[in-house]
């Protein structure tokens, strides 16, 4: 049995790596495929469907089951779903390969941070901001290879797919055992009924509580937004600009690929310099540069060269915006940071089931331009919210 905290915490990441393979696959593959903006859109919903239902179960789960047990069945899911990931051509096929993908996702983000939290006893943050670095950094890399191998992309699927499998195995013989206990993190028994249905009460009047504030209410739109901006960009990036910028497949990935380089660079220098006390002014600045970045990026005929610069950018000022949002949150609300925190991340998977749906509405009753004026919107939106609840205190 393997019970080593950097082992297990090396897996945690490997899994969060391919995490981040899945979530940039389609935007990545789908000029290779001869994909539509709509059927991007309604395979980015799906993946999130995924994603939001075995996320809230896996989340349960970790309170009483083996978290590294739990993301290897996620690791399992997600390598399947990956290696299938259009093995065929069917749309319908691929939207239920897709919803897979999400729940082998969902699986691995629902237990991977509380693992790191059990096993880590001083350092906890640290951990978890490296573990979400490689989600970043798992959607730069696929980008990259995919370039690489251009033609032979379903290569890469496979390959993935085989990683997972080794992944999984490891962690069926893994168990992370909680800040430096010797006894693996699995409840014996279960809860009374009388004290479960109490504990079920008291997180119940949490959570009214906390839906009560306005201000809370601000952050989760903002995070909806935060997250629009980056879903948005990374499905339909390749797409806007190989069919209405000129650009080829090559240099479309390479844009891409720049974007998501942006946003890895952004979370780790943004991360180490943005203290609690100026954060908020920090998100409301990133918002404005993001609607404005979006602008030259979506609406005006920008050059190559300056269209790369700008494209890194946007993605240095989306990077920091998710997390820096959730962190805003618990300090906002340190009497219930955990549910604040917990209602704002509701907003991730939400933005990525409607914001994909709404692009590719738009886009086939207009056009992809036109949908992409969404995103600048949220940006503008987003920072309205949160002058708001700056003057609110």
């Amino acid at each position: 049995m393997i019970r080593k905290p950097a082992v297990i915490t090396m897996e945690s990441f490997t899994a969060m790596f391919f995490l981040g393979v899945a979530t940039a696959i389609v935007g990545a593959a789908s000029k290779n495929i001869g994909l539509s903006a709509q059927e991007i859109g309604y395979l980015v919903a799906v993946q999130n469907i995924g994603f939001i239902i075995s996320v809230l179960i896996t989340g349960n789960l970790a309170d009483s089951q083996s978290k590294t047990l739990l993301m290897g069945i996620g690791s399992v899911v997600l390598g399947a779903g990956i290696a299938l990931f259009f093995a065929v051509e069917p749309i319908g096929w691929n939207l239920l390969v897709m919803f897979g993908i999400g729940v082998g996702s969902g699986a691995c983000e629902g237990s991977s941070d509380a693992m790191l939290l059990d096993i880590h006893t001083h350092s906890s943050g640290k951990f978890i901001t490296i573990n979400h670095f490689f989600v970043t950094f798992g959607g730069f890399a696929i980008t990259l290879y995919l370039i690489y191998l251009n033609l032979n992309w379903r290569n890469s699927m496979i390959q993935s797919g085989i990683v997972l499998a080794v992944l999984a195995f490891f962690l069926f013989l893994s168990r992370a055992e909680r800040r430096g206990e010797h006894a693996p993190v699995v409840s014996e028994a279960p809860l009374p009924e009388q004290e479960s249905g109490l504990e079920l009460r008291e997180v119940a009047a949490r959570f009214v509580s906390v839906l009560k504030k306005p201000k809370v209410l601000r952050f989760f739109f903002a995070a909806v937004f935060a997250v629009a901006l980056e879903i948005g960009t990374i499905s339909m990036l390749t797409a806007f600009l190989v069919d209405y910028r000129g650009f080829g497949l090559l240099s479309s990935k390479l844009m891409l690929a720049s974007f998501l380089g942006g946003m890895s660079l952004g979370r780790i220098v943004l991360g180490s310099i943005v203290g609690d006390k100026n954060i908020r002014t920090y998100v409301i600045l990133l918002f404005i540069a993001a609607t404005v970045l979006s602008v030259f990026v979506y609406i005006l005929p920008l050059s190559g060269s300056l269209l790369i610069v700008v494209v890194v950018l946007l993605g240095i000022s989306i990077s920091a915006l998710l997390p820096m949002i959730i962190a805003m949150t618990g300090l906002a609300v340190p009497d219930a940071a955990g549910t604040s925190m917990g209602l704002v991340k509701l907003g991730i998977p939400i933005s990525g089931i409607l914001i994909p749906l709404i692009i590719s509405g738009v886009s086939a009753a207009a056009s992809l331009p036109i949908a992409m004026i969404l995103l600048p919107v949220c940006g503008v939106i987003s920072v309205v919210l949160l002058l708001k609840s700056k003057e609110s205190g």
